[in-house]
């Protein structure tokens, strides 16, 4: 019996026992869905695309310069779990979806195969049943055979994830839940390429605002921004928050889970003093790379947070308290500049943790010099 639809998929082996390769579906910008291995990791679920291609076909080589970031080059079959940082070969992080579609696609081509060979058979006892009617005699008779219809091929449907970004070390795609720690290809820090894109968003945000502004709608404008002020505080309390989980779990996985209680954490990382105070447990200053001025300029827009968000932007006393800042009952002041100047001093927060140890690739000990000749 010929298997033509399973031989499309026959990678290697023999015509009795095959060895298959399903490909796996793509979402509409082409990437692969993929589930880290670790039962711990969450969100453990996340996209990636193909190796970026030379002009030749073949995986371009990651620039030199560059080369020092990544922990593998471009086209081996590991992967980096982008959340976790653990890498395994790709076949780990096949996603269990993936893997029951496979199934259904391996089950429909044998079952049609097998049907095929089947209608081929009644097919031919149909003519030489027919062939030997036609000889003659007092009766005849003709046989005909119409196959039913066919069950058209499974087909998986891969939606894209929101966030979607490009490795800038091995320029390969991938797709996360908001934020990731690491390139799934090439296994290189992807922290600050996560909060660039962050920029990204805020820039736009003060665009509309701006363009609020010229249409005479300031109280518009004043929202946007508030709304933008307010995601440059998230921000920085979603990446400290992951970035010191990622490290306690690497440097004292026993007290992890004491460590990300509610009572522990609760909201220290949008406040500098307490995010300083569970960092140094760690022996980190996450706040290391702002000059004196430059953090209690970046201290006072954390606590403007709390009037934009809770009091429609009016100043409170306990706002208001400290010397130069508006009275209680007065919109805080709020301009453009100063949401992307919040934006870029979190950023240089961000690329500051992005190189400690734990982000680095594993360095790998040098082989043993080989003996000087004698003689």
């Amino acid at each position: 019996m010929r298997l033509k639809r399973l031989e499309r998929f026959r990678t290697g082996g023999t015509g009795t026992k095959m060895k298959l390769g399903i490909p796996l579906p793509n979402s509409a910008k082409g990437l692969v869905l993929m589930t880290c291995p670790n039962p711990a990791c969450v969100p453990s679920r996340f996209q990636l695309g193909g190796p970026a291609k030379g002009s030749d076909g073949q995986p371009a080589a990651i620039p030199a310069g560059l080369r020092a970031a990544a922990r593998r080059d471009v086209g081996q079959s590991a992967i980096t779990c982008p959340y976790c940082g653990a890498d395994h070969d790709l076949q780990a992080f096949i996603s269990d979806e993936d893997r029951k579609y496979a199934l259904k696609v391996v089950r429909w081509a044998a079952t049609q195969d097998a049907a095929d060979h089947l209608a081929d058979a009644f097919k031919k006892m149909c003519r030489e049943v027919n062939a030997r009617s036609s000889r003659g005699g007092m009766f005849s008779m003709r046989m005909s055979f119409k196959r039913g219809s066919r069950p058209p091929a499974p087909r998986a449907h891969r939606e894209d994830l929101l966030r979607h970004v490009q490795c800038p070390v091995c320029t390969r795609k991938y797709g996360v839940y908001a934020i990731a720690l690491f390139c799934p290809g090439c296994g290189a820090p992807n922290l600050s390429v996560h909060f660039a894109r962050e920029v990204e968003l805020l820039r736009e945000q003060v665009s509309l605002a701006s363009k609020a502004g010229d249409e005479d709608k300031d109280e518009l404008a004043f929202r946007i921004l508030g709304d933008a002020h307010e995601n440059v505080v998230t921000a920085v309390e979603t990446y400290l928050k992951h970035i010191h989980a990622f490290l306690v779990r690497r440097r004292f996985p026993a007290e992890a889970e004491e460590q990300f209680s509610k009572k522990v954490v609760g909201n220290a990382f949008q406040n500098v003093q307490k995010a300083r105070a569970l960092y140094a447990k760690l022996g980190i200053d996450p706040f290391a790379p702002l000059s004196a001025p430059d953090l209690r300029w970046f201290t006072d827009n954390l606590e403007k947070r709390h009037v934009l968000g809770h009091n429609l932007g009016l100043a409170d006393r306990t706002y208001a308290a400290p010397g130069g800042r508006e009275l209680p009952g007065r919109i805080v002041r709020l301009c453009a500049d100063e949401v992307l100047r919040f934006a870029e001093l979190a950023g240089s927060v961000v690329r500051g943790l992005e190189t400690l140890p734990e982000f680095q690739p594993p360095t790998v000990p040098a082989p043993p010099a080989s003996p000087a000749p004698t003689g």
